[in-house]
């Protein structure tokens, strides 16, 4: 048969037959019809792909480079996530990514996986600041978050907080201590905060609890009240 040389675009080509000489009977030639189907690329490098931080969408990774191949011939094209508008979790991943062939019309795209790192986000935990008076059971520690992706109000586990005040301890500043946590999206920075018991008047006698506390006097027993010669006490 007969057909021109060199690429061909899919679709139906002619063919042609022609007779060929022959020492004895005879060959009937006809035309048929040839079709050319499209092409999947071979992906023979994938792309290199950039770092994500926890809370950035596949999108914003880019895919540099890259080499689709058929046969000896280098298709042109664009590599892009499956799921562009997906946040993953911190750590490292396999991600479904599409070539697309700027030739759609001989060219089937092709599809491959590659490796996406997510680092964690730094998130900032702050403890507030309470107070108390003397004699008072500690407030609950409550806290403040700076970095948090956008959707999300707070962390898992809970942060909890330890102080080393306690029901009897003197006025004055105590730290609020955050307790390590170790999560998996986010590289936290704690800051603590600050307690701060001051005097009062637990027993209603009119003498603060500093001051009994220091005459050696029960602050919750409003009949042991110090004995002072200073002015104003009696």
């Amino acid at each position: 048969f007969q057909a021109e040389d060199g690429i061909r675009d899919i679709g139906v080509t002619g063919v042609q037959t022609c007779a060929l000489p022959i020492s004895f009977g005879s060959i009937t030639s006809s035309d048929a019809s040839l079709t050319v189907n499209k092409a999947t690329p071979n992906i023979l490098i994938p792309p290199s792909v950039g770092d994500l931080v926890y809370g950035q969408t596949l999108s914003q990774a880019t895919l540099l480079g890259g080499v689709a191949m058929v046969g000896d011939l280098e298709v042109v094209g664009v590599f892009s996530f499956d799921s562009a508008t997906l946040k993953p979790v911190a750590g490292t991943a396999q991600q479904n990514v599409t070539f697309t062939p700027l030739d759609p019309d001989n060219y089937n795209p092709a599809v491959l996986k590659v490796a996406v790192t997510v680092a964690k986000k730094t998130l900032t935990l702050k403890a507030d600041n309470k107070s108390r008076a003397y004699g008072v059971a500690n407030p609950v520690f409550t806290f403040r978050y700076e970095g948090l992706v956008p959707g999300e109000t707070v962390i898992t586990p809970t942060p909890t907080a330890t102080t080393s005040a306690g029901l009897d301890s003197r006025p004055g500043t105590y730290a609020i201590a955050i307790a390590p946590i170790d999560h998996a999206n986010y590289e936290i920075t704690r800051i603590d905060g600050a307690l701060t018991v001051v005097d009062g008047d637990k027993d209603g006698d009119g003498v603060g609890d500093v001051a009994e506390l220091d005459a050696g006097t029960d602050p919750a027993d409003p009949a042991d009240r110090p004995v002072l010669l200073s002015a104003g006490w009696n």
